[in-house]
């Protein structure tokens, strides 16, 4: 009996450092190094690669379009981001696409701009022309020569044409790093092995869009 508990608390502490690890290891990968610097040049210069030479001095999070809550958008039309930040003098939004090897950027025309205690809701258009894909998107502000920016992976979704006609798969109770695992297959269980799989298997169906429930982890 005692080597069941002291098994259940090793396994238990074991899960907490593997996703403390890996939340801390996503924090520094979203984190972005930003200098200083006397190198001016005009806002609608700017792309997303050298924001990193600029002065960063005020905040902006993006809350839609994101990597949980994406945006399904036909070529040539429009859909609305929503951000919040303190008020700015100039803005630039550009999508990049997500997976392929040579990254490919488009700026986004923005023809209207709502603001709502410093929460801001800006409506964008696709060009007609912009392969279907998935995109990631970045917003670049500036106001009195500082800039900020924010990007969300995989946010957008371009499609030829939105259909009635569509496919999805749910998906709910992953529990990922379960220690009930252990004592089943600890291999396959309490690691990514059983949702990798599961992936694939999504992949070879091709829906239109999926839908994640929880309990993403245990």
């Amino acid at each position: 009996m005692k080597n069941k508990y002291r098994l259940l608390i090793v396994s238990i502490f074991s899960v907490f450092i593997l996703f403390s690890s890996n939340l801390t290891s996503i924090a520094i990968q979203q984190k972005i190094s930003i200098s200083k610097s006397t190198n001016k040049k005009p806002f609608n210069q700017i792309k997303p690669d050298i924001i990193e030479s600029f002065a960063v001095l005020k905040d902006l999070n993006i809350l839609y379009p994101r990597s949980s809550n994406p945006v399904i958008v036909e070529k040539g039309g429009n859909f609305t981001i929503v951000f919040q930040s303190e008020s700015f003098d100039n803005i630039s939004i550009y999508i990049s696409t997500a997976y392929e090897p040579i990254i490919n950027e488009i700026e986004l025309e923005v023809y209207n701009i709502k603001e709502t205690n410093e929460t801001f809701h800006v409506t964008v258009k696709l060009p007609s022309s912009i392969p279907e894909e998935l995109y990631n998107i970045t917003i670049l502000i500036e106001e009195n020569g500082s800039i900020s920016s924010d990007s969300q992976p995989r946010a957008i979704s371009v499609t030829d044409e939105i259909s009635d006609n569509f496919s999805f798969v749910h998906l709910t109770d992953f529990h990922i790093g379960d220690p009930r695992g252990l004592k089943e297959n600890i291999k396959q269980t309490i690691g990514w092995k059983a949702t990798k799989k599961c992936i694939d298997e999504i992949n070879l169906i091709n829906p239109d869009f999926l839908i994640i429930t929880g309990d993403l982890v245990f």
